[in-house]
């Protein structure tokens, strides 16, 4: 890839620092609550917990260099050349002979249809690549709707690619699959890419000729040529040139090493996306169920399936009752709630449940609410639709920590305590993961009659214009 390491996987993997390894562990209880991630992940988060944020390094630095070679390093990744065989790829083959007709299509689009500029993007570290553009194929695990109905060849192409000989385009990537061009002229300079969990592959499809049109990758100098693969760790520092006198065109693939296993993908995804960790606050996208649980299946999948093999991550376990196996509904999704007031809009007293569900005991940590109380929920429980059918309210002595009000002394105290503060807070969210009743009651939004048991009397993001 020749992107700077704005990347998810380079972006997000610059955890802040734990003050101790008792706090890195329990980080990683929160992470990965349920079940133990693998060795290969644990080991990638422990060595970006230990070094500084990416983001204040210039990925064209010596410094940046040194800390990806770090963190490929904790990866398992320290003996990958800057240069790999692509003959060893199951669809490299296939790849290269549908070579011609990717190209035929790829001009065929130019010369028929009037070039759109914003259909075509360029490198987010723009003092490194300022010429260099991109069309997006394939971005977030999705093939775009544009490039399918502008390149429908190339697509259909890459789609049997994926389900008959094993193509696996990394979705961490943002940039993952797209057609690159660099104009004659120009070049892109030396850099190394966040691109921990790929590999980048290029095919040729239109080259200028001479030897003034090249890519380097760890000192070692090659060229493109038409209807051929490359295959890169761009990890490494690399750098190209077109030194000839048309645009090099190639098709971008940015493909997942084969060494990482689709357990290892969902975990660092999980990790990934979610949300920063905040010590004084509710952290609930941070949870998962261990493989072969029984889970919710995405939307056309069937539902109730058995997971086999891979981890499966979803916010279920002791937070939310999961949803019976062949079954519609129930809620499939917890998420933080704040700043939001309701007020109970029932004619009697609202009954709080310890668990999101009808079915679970009514809460010990809060008595029934009666008709026109008001309630400010910390976290929301989403159904299927993405309705809001449940809210939590933090309650009981040990939830004092949950309520915004703590954020404010927190910030006033000295270091060390603030320190001491955040070892308790990291206890106290491993033990709400544990036993979310001692933390949490829940109010149903929505009585079986779908009539509003809560009315929503302020929320000061839709107050602020913020969506």
């Amino acid at each position: 890839m020749l992107l700077v390491a704005s990347a998810a996987a380079a972006h997000k993997l610059a955890a802040p620092a734990s003050p101790t390894p008792a706090a890195a562990a329990l980080r990683r209880a929160l992470l990965f609550s349920g079940f133990e991630p693998p060795p290969r992940v644990t080991r990638l988060i422990e060595a970006s917990a230990a070094q500084g944020a990416l983001d204040d390094l210039d990925s064209a630095s010596a410094d940046f260099e040194a800390t990806v070679r770090r963190l490929r390093d904790a990866a398992g990744f320290s003996g990958s050349p800057a240069w790999h065989d692509p003959s060893g790829l199951p669809w490299a083959g296939a790849l290269e002979a549908a070579a011609p007709a990717i190209r035929a299509e790829l001009l065929s689009v130019q010369e028929q249809q009037a070039e759109d500029a914003a259909s075509w993007g360029g490198a987010d570290y723009e003092a490194i690549a300022a010429e260099w553009r991109i069309f997006h194929l394939w971005k977030d695990g999705a093939w775009l709707p544009e490039a399918v109905a502008r390149y429908p060849q190339t697509v259909a192409l890459l789609r049997r690619l994926e389900a008959s000989h094993g193509l696996r385009l990394n979705p961490l990537q943002n940039v993952a699959c797209g057609f690159a061009r660099q104009p004659p002229g120009s070049g892109i300079a030396p850099h190394c890419d966040g691109n921990l969990l790929g590999l980048t592959c290029h095919l040729g499809l239109r080259v200028p000729a001479g030897e003034e049109c090249w890519i380097e990758v760890g000192g070692e100098r090659r060229r493109w040529r038409e209807g051929q693969l490359l295959l890169m760790d761009t990890t490494q520092t690399h750098s190209t040139r077109n030194g000839g006198e048309c645009d090099r065109d190639i098709l971008m693939l940015n493909v997942l090493r084969p060494e990482l296993d689709a357990g290892e993908l969902e975990a660092f995804a999980h990790y990934l996306r979610a949300p920063p960790l905040r010590l004084l606050a509710l952290n609930p996208g941070w949870l998962s169920v261990p493989s072969g649980a029984l889970c919710c299946a995405p939307s056309g999948e069937e539902e109730g399936r058995e997971e086999g093999g891979a981890v499966r991550l979803l916010p279920a376990g002791p937070w939310l009752p999961q949803r019976p196996q062949g079954g519609t509904d129930g809620v499939v999704r917890f998420e933080p709630l704040s700043d939001r007031r309701y007020r109970v809009a029932s004619g009697a007293a609202l009954v709080p449940r310890e668990l999101p569900s009808e079915a679970a005991a009514p809460s010990r940590l809060l008595p029934p609410l009666p008709p026109g109380a008001d309630v400010e929920p910390c976290a929301a429980a989403i159904d299927a639709e993405g309705c809001l059918e449940w809210v939590g309210v933090a309650a009981g002595r040990e939830s004092a920590w949950l309520r915004p009000s703590r954020e404010g002394t927190a910030a006033e105290a000295p270091e060390e305590a603030r320190g001491e503060e955040a070892q308790d807070v990291l206890l106290a969210h491993r033990r709400l993961l544990r036993e979310p009743q001692r933390f949490l009651a829940w109010l149903p939004v929505y009585d079986a009659d779908d009539e509003e048991l809560l009315d929503l009397v302020r929320d000061s993001d839709a107050a602020g214009g913020q969506t």
